[in-house]
């Protein structure tokens, strides 16, 4: 099934003012494909399959923007990480295109200055790509960096019965999205959080010994070239496929459980969660909305769209149970 879709992307209203009519920040369309297919066998004697799959695909652009050609998103401890602009998808991840570390002061001097003085540039930090060709590292070379709409979603719904015995299995997965892992201000920069790093940073950052990394050097105070900026640093792959739901199922035979006045009585074991699948190095990649905090009547989800920002994850979850009817 083709589908197109038009409309406001989310509402802007007034803070402390309930009174205030709402108005539309932007229209942007959806355009894509849903597709369900399902497939019914008697692969056996007593063996019967079922399964459906299920597909979705869209693009997503903005329209229209009254009065400007595009905002930013709201801040998160300070710093801007997506973009609504037209012609671009909604919650486009904004900022600073990494394109290495710095080697050395030799490295420094023949790049493009960050900041107008040179002071953003530290060896074993950011080096960052001069967007615009001007030889100066600044607000005006920031780019889209990723988008956190996916290329597709999917997901296969399994049930199979042979005799008294039953089996099911739900598994959905995602592909071509990105996620700004934000957790990494905290994890990957000591200058900017004072807790504990990641495994990686601690064994593998930047030194005059382990040139051969992307993770910067670790410095106890913060500068343009460090945490302080939304880069490609943060963008990862976001694609998955997990298992969603899996359960196995026994009847106990009518003519045994006739004796004890039962009419059905059947045992399942179920578990959840039970595996993912991913490239992606944060918790989680299914990623839970957040509500704008500074707009508790915004849409939940429109201004943090792909944005980690500490996800609780999905665990694994097993149930025993028993289902009686008397």
């Amino acid at each position: 099934m083709l589908y197109g879709a038009q409309g406001p992307a989310f509402d802007v209203v007034e803070i402390g003012d309930p009174a205030l009519p709402q108005t539309n920040a932007a229209s942007n369309q959806n355009t894509g494909v849903d597709l369900s297919l399902t497939y019914h066998a008697n692969i056996a004697k007593d063996l019967k399959l079922d399964l459906t799959g299920i597909f979705t695909s869209y693009d997503n652009e903005i329209l229209d923007i009254p009065g400007s050609k595009y905002f930013d998103g709201y801040n998160i401890r300070n710093v801007v990480i997506q973009r609504n602009e037209v012609g671009h998808p909604l919650g486009a991840f904004y900022g600073y295109e990494v394109i290495g570390l710095f080697q050395s002061q030799e490295d420094i001097d023949k790049s493009p200055k960050q900041l107008a003085d040179g002071s953003g540039a530290r060896i074993g930090n950011f080096k960052y790509r001069d967007v615009n060709g001007d030889g100066l590292i600044d607000v005006n070379d920031r780019t889209y960096i990723g988008n956190p709409h996916p290329d597709f979603t999917y997901g296969l719904n399994l049930a199979l019965s042979y005799k008294s015995f039953d089996f099911s299995a739900f598994f959905f997965g995602s592909a071509g999205n990105d996620i700004y892992n934000q957790t990494l201000y905290y994890t990957d920069f000591p200058d900017f959080f004072k807790g504990g790093i990641r495994r990686e940073v601690a064994v593998n950052s930047w030194t005059p010994e382990n040139t051969n990394t992307n993770i910067p050097a670790l410095y106890n105070t913060g500068n343009f070239g460090s945490d302080q900026s939304t880069s490609s640093y943060f963008i990862s792959k976001g694609s998955y496929f997990r298992c969603k739901q899996m359960q196995i199922g026994y009847n106990l035979p009518g003519n045994l459980l006739s004796k004890y006045g039962i009419e059905h009585l059947r045992i399942y074991v179920q578990g959840a969660n039970l595996f993912t699948i991913t490239n992606y190095e944060g918790l989680d990649p299914e990623l839970n909305s957040i509500q704008n905090p500074n707009d508790p009547a915004s849409s939940v989800g429109a201004f943090n769209l792909g944005i980690d920002q500490g996800n609780y994850p999905h665990t694994p979850a097993y149930l025993i149970g028993i289902n009686l009817n008397f």
